[in-house]
């Protein structure tokens, strides 16, 4: 779900799946709609996100 310029996940309590998933696949894709109805897809290299989240979690634990 997009509000402003940030993106949400419409269910919170799938978040650690969407993020077990970026931890083993190569890129992220996203697609959206529009207001006008245009399909825009943009694609997101996942390269060194498993390295970057270990890093995050293990300078801010409580925090990550």
């Amino acid at each position: 779900m997009a509000k402003g310029a940030n993106l949400w996940m419409r269910n919170a309590a799938q978040e650690s799946a969407l993020v077990a998933e970026m931890r083993k696949n190569k890129t992220l894709v996203l697609k959206a709609t529009s207001k006008k109805g245009n399909l825009t897809t943009d694609t997101y290299s996942l390269s060194g996100f498993d390295q970057a989240l270990d890093r995050v979690l293990k300078d801010c634990p409580s925090g990550g």
